[in-house]
């Protein structure tokens, strides 16, 4: 599947000797991200119909085109893989299948004479159709038994599956208008003129502004103990009062689970209040929108086409809707597990493995001496930190068992392609509930350019895809800079302001003496501070919400500064490093996709990443000849750091 593109990979020849020039003509820096990125910067632009770029997408789109290959490879070999193909690419047939067996769902909701008819109907929808209504549900290791899994209870989406945060921030009242817009092309397309489209459109958005006013902010549910509320069956039944509890977790095969967490309180009960009989036909006409939207892409080729295009239009890029590339993209999303298996196999190298291993062991072991020498950590708490090292789970490249789902698959060629994916869904689904029996997996695509620090088994995780970051062409340092920051930034992840709350096994316990946690919240409080004087595009940086990431990057780059200066690193060398981190986050995005990141996104943009983490880092000031004069340049007293 061709993902947004979003970073650059710059030519590291050509940039060195453009930023040694510079510094040879002691030109100031008062711009670091651009002083190294800005020649290449400009002579790229944003390809048609992409949101943007970056190294991580380059290299994605790499591994995109070698997943392209091995997709159609595997199609004709796999007869699930080939059948569901030719009924996506079969615009006649699912043109004239029309909405399928939605038909009959979309009918027994008109026929509801009540609340309490809708609300069973729903239900039966939720089970049969695998489309979240009344709730959205995941299965986590529970916070304070990292052995068990529990459901987690998440916010209830509104539509295309947006976040009520849209709704309620003025920043982003054009997204909200253009998926307001499109709630109403899709109810014409289904039918209705386009006065009542207009009219039902406007009872909905009455009813989701409430909603929205009463959820967490993105701010709060970043950080993961505000995910944490155990409650029971019975109180999660005083809190939607207007549906059948009982029977809701049955249908969803969960009546034997006693414990959920909920992570909004507050969302759930404002939905909860919003089913009455008077919002009766609004609710109608929201569940039916919800069922052919999560369907769209199935229907007839005009609301798979409207789909596309509304995606295009939030993320500001103007690309044409093609029935293959849908065809591609639902084979790759469906038959992942098998995609992914045989992309390990093909591209994957010991070598890769053990060089990233290695660089991960010498990191693991910087961390253990530089937890050992910080003066404001009691000795009782730096015992419990180095438990968390030591304890530290590795994955690397791939699972040592893999689960291939999608054998179990059964595509029918005689029936539509929406009956079929329906099928698929509920196969998945069942498959899902399996999560609570602990398993040893990646939560991410092993296709994915990506990697991630896991709290709950305290855990960092390299999926193979990783691996394009490795190029033994390029010497130690620059290696430091990209593969080694993305290493340290995931382990420093394990002290961020949430994984500090998790203690070596992946519970959800307080390791802290009070006055050590303490000082800790104090350096929070001033990255959160640091952070947020920034602006990107006019909008400021939410300190808040990207706090965590913050801490992961300033901890990260302490890190490779250090492990250089201890191998007795050559000024140069400190410079390729720094130069290499600034390019790996060298791109462009559209406004449009920048303002959703900056709503949604928990990092901080691009360019901040480089500028206001090199910025408190001291060694970048003697290596740059940073000073007073320097719009880079930040006094001491300033400076922040937590690890």
């Amino acid at each position: 599947m061709k993902r947004n593109k979003l970073i650059l990979w710059l030519s590291v020849g050509i940039v060195l000797i453009f930023c040694i020039l510079r510094i040879t003509r002691e030109e100031k820096i008062s711009d670091f991200y651009l002083f190294v990125n800005e020649s290449a910067l400009s002579k790229r632009e944003i390809a048609d119909g992409e949101v943007g770029y970056n190294t991580f997408t380059d290299y994605q789109d790499e591994v995109d085109d070698e997943v392209d290959k091995i997709v159609f490879e595997l199609r004709e070999k796999n007869r699930n893989m080939r059948e569901l193909y030719d009924e996506v690419i079969d615009v006649a047939k699912r043109n004239k299948n029309g909405l399928s067996s939605l038909k009959k769902y979309l009918s027994l909701i008109d026929s509801a004479k009540n609340i309490t008819e809708l609300t069973e109907t729903a239900i039966e929808i939720e089970t049969d159709l695998s489309v979240d209504i009344f709730t959205t549900m995941e299965i986590m290791s529970d916070y304070r038994n990292s052995e068990t899994n529990i459901v987690y209870l998440m916010p209830i989406s509104f539509d295309f599956g947006t976040s009520p945060h849209i709704f309620k921030n003025e920043d982003y009242t054009y997204y909200a208008a253009l998926v307001k817009q499109y709630r109403i092309k899709f109810m014409t397309l289904y039918g209705y003129d386009i006065k009542e489209a207009r009219n039902i459109s406007s009872s909905i958005n009455k009813w989701q502004s409430i909603v929205a006013d009463n959820s967490k902010d993105l701010g709060t549910i970043s950080d993961l103990s505000a995910l944490y509320e155990i409650i029971d069956k019975s109180e999660l039944q005083r809190i939607y009062s207007n549906i059948d509890i009982e029977k809701y977790v049955k249908a969803k095969g969960l009546d034997n689970q006693t414990r959920f967490s909920i992570v909004d309180r507050g969302n759930y009960e404002a939905f909860n209040a919003i089913l009455t009989e008077e919002n009766l036909q609004s609710l109608k006409e929201f569940i039916k929108f919800k069922i052919i939207e999560m369907y769209s892409e199935f229907l007839a080729d005009d609301y798979a086409k409207l789909t596309a295009e509304l995606n295009s239009k939030l993320l500001g890029i103007d690309k044409e809707y093609a029935v293959e590339d849908s065809a591609k993209s639902i084979l790759e999303s469906y038959f992942n597990d098998i995609v992914e298996k045989e992309y390990v196999e093909r591209n994957f190298t010991s070598n890769e493995k053990n060089f990233i291993e290695s660089m991960i062991e010498e990191i693991v072991s910087y961390y253990e001496n530089d937890i050992e020498s910080l003066d404001w950590l009691s000795e009782e708490t730096k015992q419990k930190a180095l438990s968390k090292l030591q304890n530290l789970k590795v994955r690397v490249g791939y699972p040592e068992e893999y689960d291939i789902i999608s054998s179990k698959y059964v595509v029918d060629e005689n029936l539509s392609l929406v009956d079929n994916i329906i099928a698929i869904n509920r196969q998945n689904y069942r498959e899902s509930l399996k999560k609570f029996e602990k398993s040893d997996e990646f939560k991410i695509s092993l296709t994915t350019v990506n990697a991630y620090y896991s709290p709950q088994d305290n855990s960092i995780n390299f999926p193979a895809a990783f691996a394009k970051f490795v190029d033994l062409d390029k010497n130690y340092y620059e290696n430091l800079g990209t593969i080694g920051m993305i290493i340290a930034h995931e382990i420093t992840h394990a002290f961020d302001n949430n994984g500090a709350k998790f203690d070596e096994k992946g519970n959800y316990e307080n390791w802290w003496t009070d006055a050590d946690y303490q000082k800790f919240e104090e350096l929070q409080k001033k990255v959160i501070s640091y952070y947020s004087q920034y602006r990107v595009d006019g909008v400021l940086v939410d300190g808040a919400k990207t706090v965590g990431e913050n801490i992961a990057d300033l901890g990260a780059v302490k890190a490779i500064t250090q492990i250089a200066k201890t191998k007795g690193a050559t000024e140069q060398e400190m410079r390729d490093m720094y130069i290499s981190f600034a390019q790996m986050w060298a791109g462009k995005y559209t406004k449009e996709y920048q303002k959703l990141l900056m709503l949604s996104d928990t990092h901080a943009p691009m360019n901040i990443r480089v500028n206001a983490t090199l910025s408190s880092c001291d060694e970048f000031y003697r290596i740059f000849d940073i000073d007073k004069h320097s719009q880079m340049y930040k006094r001491k007293t300033n400076r922040v750091a937590v690890w």
